[in-house]
């Protein structure tokens, strides 16, 4: 079988690699990276070039790093282009971490496909809680996709997705990490187990790229772009570092991890504000540390998908904490849900936060 996994954050490159590591295995795969988030800086690191490189076991990588954006060129072009190099490889599957945006979709519609299967998304994958289109947004953007398939000369029967993630019915598997949990239905889920990450993770060792760095307790703080977004005041996620670091016990590491969407400029308020917030801006995703690191002792965030699988990852017993009850900024029902039965812990009051990191020896 001919696989090609399109990839458009690291945490599909992770899933994608962990497939392709493990059940298809014996396949020829292929790697699209579709302007994959923060890739300017990947290079800065062996692990994101490895998996992102034919070293890792794909038989080719196509940068589609542009690939039908805005200010990128002739669609027409760019889909000559994709079907003259990609289209002549003949995919018998496609895996897709998103079904939602127009880029991967107009992928698959370019590629002569009506079906693909979806991977691991994150939080996004479990449930269709988050704002679903009214119907006649969803059909403007319908209507939009349609004429930029004939402006581009795709010709294809593939229903797009306009509504909300997690909801093309193009979608006819779901490789998930805990299918068990979701709260939407599924065509037909399969679960990527702890033997499947093993095998990803064993392959990373042996090539000396996955190795522990933390040489004391280590507390990690993974960002989230809520104050750019307008749902986190800024002074409210300070207070909370300040509230963090003056908690955890001493000898004990907190690093602020920076979601790819966070500004510089609020990075650089927060370590201006408190000098000793040590920042950890690597690309890898969090989830290969769980699997690495016997000093990871607690992940705190918002809402963050990898506070959902610890268990997959490791055995080792790392605290998943989420701020969402605390900081006024509480989940949808439905992913408060998901969360909870993944493991996350959340503490209703600073005072019940400062117990858990207390905890932490």
């Amino acid at each position: 079988m001919k696989n090609l996994f399109v990839v458009v954050t690291p945490f599909h490159l992770m899933t994608s690699f962990i497939l392709m590591k493990s059940i298809f295995a014996d396949d020829e795969n292929y790697l699209a990276l579709l302007h994959p988030h923060g890739y300017d800086r990947w290079q800065d690191e062996k692990l994101m070039n490895y998996l992102a490189s034919k070293d890792a076991g794909y038989k080719a990588v196509y940068p589609l790093i542009k690939w039908f954006k805005t200010g990128s060129g002739s669609y027409a072009k760019q889909a000559d282009d994709v079907k003259k190099e990609l289209g002549a490889v003949g995919f018998d599957q496609l895996f897709l971490g998103g079904d939602y945006e127009l880029q991967t979709q107009m992928l698959v519609a370019a590629l002569g496909k009506t079906s693909f299967y979806r991977i691991e998304d994150g939080l996004n994958s479990y449930t269709n809680s988050n704002p679903c289109r009214p119907w006649y947004h969803a059909l403007f953007h319908l209507l939009k996709m349609h004429i930029i398939k004939m402006r581009a000369g795709i010709k294809s029967d593939l229903k797009f997705n306009t509504k909300c993630f997690a909801c093309s019915e193009a979608a006819t598997r779901d490789y998930m990490y805990k299918p068990e949990i979701m709260t939407r239905k599924s065509p037909c889920p399969i679960a990527i187990d702890k033997m499947m990450v093993k095998q990803a993770v064993e392959d990373l060792s042996a090539h000396d790229l996955l190795k522990p760095v933390f040489t004391e307790d280590t507390v990690i703080y993974l960002s989230q772009p809520l104050v750019e977004q307008g749902r986190l005041k800024q002074e409210t996620e300070l207070n909370a570092l300040r509230l963090m670091l003056k908690t955890i016990k001493p000898g004990t590491k907190f690093l602020f991890k920076p979601h790819p969407n966070d500004k510089r400029e609020k990075i650089d308020e927060y370590k201006k504000a408190l000098p000793e917030l040590t920042v950890y801006d690597s690309k890898v995703p969090v989830e290969f540390l769980y699997a690495a690191e016997p000093n990871l002792k607690a992940i705190v965030s918002y809402q963050s998908s990898a506070l959902m699988f610890r268990n997959i990852f490791t055995d080792a017993d790392i605290k998943m904490i989420s701020l969402a009850e605390i900081y006024g900024n509480s989940l949808q029902k439905e992913y408060f849900q998901v969360m909870a039965k993944a493991g996350v812990v959340f503490p209703t009051s600073e005072a019940e936060l400062q117990d858990l990191l207390a905890q932490i020896s």
